[in-house]
């Protein structure tokens, strides 16, 4: 089984390094530089949602909402931003992200993004064996 993860951010280099980041055979990685299509391509099949929190044209809070109506258990999400301050840190914490990354002038930041969604993996796995039950 793969682990399907959905990724988004407006700068094209940030997508080529998650490309380059997720290129192992367990990852199935989709990335957009267009909100739309992110949240038209996300399924209750999606494990980990990856974006960036400032993309113009998209309003996070809202697809957030809709990502856990559509996947409200089982879903990983990580939020990537160089701004932040306490009140949206509460805020994304209280729509179930997992962990907010804060995007550094190096690409050093982004290599953890892997071992982040290999940690919650094992999670994933045992709530889909839940489900079926």
């Amino acid at each position: 089984m793969k682990i399907l993860i959905n990724a988004l951010d407006d700068e094209p280099v940030m997508n080529e390094w998650l490309v380059e980041l997720f290129k192992d055979s367990v990852y199935d990685l989709k990335v957009f530089s267009d909100p739309k299509q992110f949240i038209e391509a996300f399924t209750p099949d999606t494990d980990v949602i990856i974006t960036d929190m400032r993309v113009p044209g998209y309003l996070l809070y809202n697809a957030l909402e809709y990502f856990k109506t559509k996947r409200p258990y089982g879903l990983y999400i990580i939020v990537m931003s160089a701004y932040f301050d306490v009140e949206i840190c509460e805020r994304l914490f209280e729509l179930d992200v997992d962990r907010i990354v804060q995007k550094g002038s190096t690409m050093d930041w982004m290599q953890k993004i892997p071992q982040y969604v290999n940690e919650f993996f094992p999670r994933i796995s045992q709530r889909q064996i839940l489900a079926e039950i």
